[in-house]
């Protein structure tokens, strides 16, 4: 960092930091979006979705492995920490500019979009949460998943060093978090074919709960068995979270047919605000509930703050799932209606393709 004050030093981390974020969203938005724009078949955005959350959890392990071991090595090299994680944070910047350019010259969009005279106002936000159910129920289900990723995410490394009392554990903990994405995600579409969404999702959900619940009753000492639930709870974790992404282009092509305007940056945008208000409460609750049971950093922890612990890894997560399973349940665009929701607007697009035809005629 520039050689400021402390306060200055804070200053600089936030804006940066605040501009990364929004860097990240302006990209985001329009990339989730990319799908619903290429294709309205939904096995096709299944396959797609399927696709891109794999590679993204493959970035993810690598992000986890190599950025630690290149920054050492060019630390090593440089004699010099910072710069070692300066270069390395570089190479990441172009390799990932570079790909994101790659995406954008190989993909099309085959799917047509709103008439050039139909302007997306800051009100059409409301109309769709008004009229598009499945928008709200997603984004209801959006908030949960993505808070109990945050808890997750966040209360693992305590209850790996406190509870297990094995902080050799942490990156092993964290890696089998990641690795069912490997072995489940090339068969959603498949799983998708056989099971349908709402049972998908909740079978999904149910072998979460399972896999926490477990957590909770086994015995610390039980390493080996802790391990293998923690993959259970991690496979159905990572297979509702990735499917629910596929459901989104739904909810653009339900918005355009109740209002008759296609909103996918939009929609995806509202999604993006919920799912990162539902990290923001994921990454409060750990917090509040450690600090309930009295859990002081670094130090030994009291029966009190280790039961908290557990409550904070396996309860909580499990409450919020039931809730995920009631939310879903109520999502009404199934398989039948999708169809027809589809057939309806490829109807309309017809009508004003050859209208626009007869215009230029």
């Amino acid at each position: 960092t520039p050689d400021l004050s402390e306060m200055g030093k804070l200053v600089y981390a936030y804006i940066t930091y605040v501009g990364l974020s929004l860097t990240y969203t302006f990209i985001n938005v329009p990339y989730g979006a990319l799908t619903s724009a290429m294709t309205r078949n939904n096995q096709e955005v299944v396959s797609i979705t399927s696709v891109r959350m794999l590679f993204a959890n493959l970035g993810g392990l690598v992000v986890a492995f190599f950025v630690p071991f290149l920054a050492t090595f060019l630390s090593d090299k440089t004699g010099n920490t910072a710069l070692g994680w300066q270069m390395t944070m570089a190479f990441l910047g172009v390799l990932g500019g570079a790909l994101l350019i790659f995406c954008f010259k190989s993909t099309n969009e085959r799917v047509t979009l709103q008439k050039p005279e139909e302007k997306i106002k800051f009100s059409d936000i409301f109309v769709q949460l008004r009229v598009n159910r499945p928008l709200v129920v997603l984004s209801i289900f959006f908030i949960i998943i993505f808070g109990v990723n945050s808890i997750s995410n966040s209360v693992g490394i305590y209850y790996v060093t406190y509870n297990l009392g094995r902080e050799d554990l942490v990156k092993w903990y964290g890696l089998i978090g990641s690795l069912p994405a490997l072995m489940v995600l090339p068969f959603i579409p498949k799983l998708h074919k056989l099971l349908g969404k709402k049972k998908l999702l909740n079978y999904s959900l149910l072998l979460n709960i399972v896999g926490l619940l477990a957590l909770l009753v086994i015995p610390p000492s039980q390493i080996t068995l802790i391990l293998i639930f923690r993959l259970v709870a991690a496979a159905g974790s990572i297979t509702a979270g990735a499917y629910m992404w596929a459901l989104i282009p739904e909810t653009v092509e339900y918005g355009e047919y109740k209002t008759g305007k296609r909103m996918g940056g939009l929609i995806y945008a509202i999604i993006g605000f919920f799912f990162k208000f539902g990290m923001a409460l994921g990454g409060i609750v750990p917090g509040l509930v450690l600090d309930r049971f009295g859990y002081i950093a670094n130090q030994v922890q009291t029966p009190e703050a280790l039961l908290g612990i557990l409550i904070t890894t396996t309860v909580i997560p499990v409450c919020l799932l039931i809730l995920a399973m009631v939310d879903i349940n109520f999502y009404n665009l199934d398989e039948e209606k999708h169809k027809k929701v589809v057939r309806e607007l490829e109807n309309r697009d017809k009508v004003y393709i050859d209208h626009m035809d007869d215009f230029k005629m």
